[in-house]
């Protein structure tokens, strides 16, 4: 899968969550800082959860490659049907 789409141009209001990424972003960095959201969100959601005395899940490398593997099926499935 490539992530290097040249034409990319990143709306306005975006902000990199990741420090070591570049403006304006890229392609490739504007998935990346997504995926680090989105894990970051995961563990901020998990601290919530054990605060209120609930039962938290674990999250493990496991589950994070997991993740980014069905977000590859699932844009690898999509660039087949819209070239």
């Amino acid at each position: 899968m490539c992530l290097c789409v040249h034409q990319y141009v990143p709306p306005a209001n975006v902000v990199p969550i990741c420090d070591n990424v570049s403006l304006p972003l890229s392609h490739r960095d504007a998935v990346i800082s997504a995926f680090v959201f989105v894990h970051q969100t995961l563990h901020q959601a998990n601290a919530r959860v054990a605060r209120r005395g609930g039962r938290t899940m674990a999250i493990t490398p496991r589950h994070y490659l997991d993740f980014i593997n069905h977000y590859v099926m699932l844009f690898t499935s999509i660039a087949d049907k819209f070239p």
